[in-house]
């Protein structure tokens, strides 16, 4: 039985893989740079869950794309964070899925954020949560028309259900979702994901070119 904490932050991510991550970034900077930018992001985002964990409170739940990335998930990870494999056909029901998973076994608020977003930090999920205070959910957009990190205070199947995923239409929709719903929906200032080349350009610490050897 997973211990009860105050919160759940729940990562999306997937076992880094040469040709299978960054495709976007990729097509620009080769598959084997986009893999080190995506190792980058991922060292960035353990160490942003290490921290939420010990000063949060939080209960760390990392959902991993495919089967087999559970094994890469449990020797990146440390033993106090869970991990699971995803389950669903779209991005949609695979967050949803999650985000069920993690409430059933800590009934508390849920943040859930993916790999992609060099600017989330500690201060960010902060304030999502205490957003989720005072509202249903909370949001932090993206730049390109999605969002980075969603905070909720349970499971809201309905903003998961709706949005064309992958699309600059994402963050649109899900407000519109919210509205329509009635529930209230907090947003912060938006982030970059990192997926082109000119956000490359603006976090050089992500880019492995860039690095001294």
């Amino acid at each position: 039985m997973t211990e009860r904490r105050s919160g759940n932050l729940i990562i999306m991510t997937k076992r880094p893989r040469c040709g299978r991550v960054k495709t976007r970034l990729a097509a620009n900077i080769g598959d084997t740079a986009a893999l080190e930018v995506y190792r980058s992001l991922l060292d960035h985002v353990l160490q942003l869950a290490v921290d939420v964990q010990r000063q949060l409170d939080l209960t760390i739940w990392w959902f991993v794309a495919d089967d087999s990335g559970l094994t890469w998930a449990q020797s990146f990870t440390p033993p106090s964070h869970n991990r699971r494999s995803q389950n669903g056909t779209d991005l949609g029901e695979r967050m949803f899925d999650a985000v069920s998973t993690a409430y059933a076994e800590n009934p508390a608020p849920l943040l859930i954020i993916g790999c992609d977003c060099p600017e989330l930090s500690i201060n960010k999920l902060t304030q999502l949560l205490a957003a989720v205070e005072q509202n249903d959910a909370a949001i932090i957009p993206a730049h390109d028309g999605g969002y980075v990190a969603l905070a909720m205070t349970k499971p809201l199947r309905e903003l998961f259900f709706g949005p064309a995923w992958g699309t600059g239409t994402v963050l649109s929709k899900t407000l519109k979702i919210a509205r329509q719903h009635e529930y209230s929906l907090a947003q912060m200032e938006p982030c970059h994901d990192l997926d082109t080349v000119s956000v490359l350009a603006r976090f050089p610490q992500f880019n492995p070119k860039a690095k001294p050897d």
